[in-house]
């Protein structure tokens, strides 16, 4: 589901704190750490499986499809500009970052400029580190990787260099010619132009707008044999535009001859009998740039049983996050009909391969998997057990909520934040109580302290004016932990009771903004700003 702005928000300010910290903190202190996991943890939390963040900045500030983030927060814009002097113009958060290539990713932020054109660059520093789940400046794996097989490279020369001691000089490399080799390297590939059959070319364009069906007839049976011939020889991506058309012609909203609909179909369905061509297609399917991706979904979907269990054993295997995204959206295009095939990989050894399924089965959103979900909760991986709870927060039922109130009790504090992430989607009002106790329960420990921001804003998405007044509560409290902590806190609540919306919400917010300052009374003042706007 695609995030809000206010989601890249609350990310980036999370991301600000970890950089703040790690100015301030030396590596490993538990403040830093903290700071560190908290951002990653709503990373993950805000993104599904598979998906990415992906931001642009200026010196002005941080974009979202050009749409700005917080524009009028200095903080936020203090390290745009800072990101934006070291080359950085835009950067992508997959699905698969880690806490530990977070820091080195704000690493960046305290080398200076200089130093970091003397190292290749942003994207060679990260390279260096083996940083896949940070991408900049419209950086792809394959250039990542590349990347970083050249810098592995330059490494072993000088290390021979070193042990041969061999005494010569090579002329540097002017001002700027680096650089541009650099861009070179990096730059987008041509597109790919499809190879052509000339043969099965000109059958094709005989064939295209025949509508005689006798004459159709006879001209698919000679693309049929072209087909065959090609699939023998192993060009499966000339046989593709046959492929197409027929796929194009067996839809009867074409307003072609029933008859003629009915052979191309069949003509389809010869050569999807074919696992070779399956496969093609498949890997087809999870390219990230793909034109005709809609097309190929629907020809995977005709072969039924045979295209999932492939698909499946792909989608596991599939190394790239793009790869896995795309992958995922066609399995998902079958439906219960895939049910079966997930319960089995649900037993699978590797936990990655059942966190998959379990993504699956909450996308898919039937209440009938709820059994599934439930056994896999007793999966020993954490990752595998998180999944779950994202999972429930998309089907939508008492035993979901029920669920979810009883991962409360976890003793992992990282299921128990997903658990109240997961109730605030769900936007069930039977959790507002067990919320309600968290968001008001005092604890001066970090861990405790995120659960109680998750839970304030969980009672804000619910959106039931039984939240209204734990949300009071905690927005008229004067002094809860230490200033910060704790105006934090009434801003979230705020901002919480500004989405529940009503006159009781909107009083709390109107006694509050008279006497509060800072981050409080912006936050406060934009929402009455905006209930008048609305007016």
């Amino acid at each position: 589901m695609p995030l809000e702005l206010n989601d890249y928000n609350l990310i980036l300010m999370e991301l600000n704190k970890a950089v703040k910290m790690h100015n301030f903190y030396p590596q490993g202190h538990p403040n830093l750490e903290n700071a560190l996991q908290n951002c990653h943890n709503l990373m993950l939390e805000k993104m599904g499986e598979g998906e990415e963040l992906k931001f642009t900045l200026s010196k002005k500030g941080f974009f979202s499809d050009k749409n700005p983030i917080a524009p009028e927060n200095e903080d936020l814009a203090g390290l745009a500009k800072k990101l934006f002097y070291r080359r950085v113009k835009e950067f992508t958060i997959t699905h698969d970052i880690t806490a530990e290539e977070l820091a080195h990713f704000l690493e960046i932020v305290q080398i200076e400029p200089d130093e970091i054109a003397a190292k290749g660059g942003v994207e060679s520093i990260l390279a260096s580190k083996s940083v896949e789940g940070v991408l900049l400046n419209e950086m792809r794996y394959e250039d990542l990787k590349r990347l970083k097989a050249q810098l592995e490279e330059k490494e072993a020369e000088k290390e021979e260099e070193k042990e041969l001691s061999v005494e010569t000089t090579q002329p540097e490399a002017e001002e700027g010619e680096e650089e541009a080799e650099a861009e070179v390297e990096l730059s987008e590939p041509e597109a790919e132009e499809e190879p052509v059959d000339e043969q099965l070319q000109e059958l094709l364009e005989k064939i295209e707008n025949e509508g005689d069906f006798l004459r159709y007839n006879d001209l698919s049976v000679r693309v049929n044999e072209k087909v065959e011939s090609l699939i023998k020889e192993k060009s499966l991506a000339e046989t593709f535009p046959a492929l197409l058309l027929f796929f194009n012609h067996s839809e009867s909203a074409t307003g072609r001859d029933p008859d003629i609909c009915t052979i191309a179909r069949e003509r389809l369905d010869q050569f999807l009998v074919n696992k070779e061509v399956l496969r093609y297609l498949i890997d087809r399917a999870g390219r990230k740039e793909e034109a005709h991706r809609a097309a190929i979904q629907q020809m995977i979907v005709r072969r039924g049983d045979d295209a999932i269990e492939l698909l499946l054993i792909v989608l596991i295997d599939a190394k790239e996050a793009s790869t896995r995204r795309n992958l995922f959206n066609t399995a998902v295009l079958f439906g219960n009909p895939i049910l079966p095939h997930i319960e089995r990989e649900l037993k699978s050894e590797t936990w990655y391969a059942v966190r998959q399924m379990v993504a699956l089965l909450g996308e898919i959103g039937d209440p009938i998997t709820l059994d599934m979900l439930q056994q896999t909760y007793l999966h020993e991986d954490l990752r595998v057990k998180r999944e779950v709870l994202k999972s429930m927060a998309r089907i939508a039922s008492e035993r979901s909520t029920q669920f979810l109130i009883e991962a409360l009790d976890e003793s992992d504090k990282a299921l128990v934040n997903q658990a109240i992430t997961s109730l605030g989607m769900l936007r069930d009002p039977a959790a507002i109580e067990q919320l309600g106790k968290i968001a008001l329960s005092w604890d001066s420990f970090a861990e405790s302290q995120e659960a109680k921001r998750e839970a304030i804003k969980a009672l804000g998405i619910i959106g039931d004016q039984r939240a209204v007044v734990h949300l009071s509560k905690i927005l008229l409290k004067k002094r809860w932990f230490s200033k910060g902590t704790n105006e934090d806190f009434r801003a979230l609540a705020a901002n919480a009771l500004g989405m529940v919306g009503g006159e009781d919400a909107f009083k709390a917010i109107e006694k509050v903004l008279a006497g509060s300052e800072g981050d409080l009374f912006n936050t406060c003042k934009r929402i009455l700003d905006g209930r008048e706007k609305k007016a």
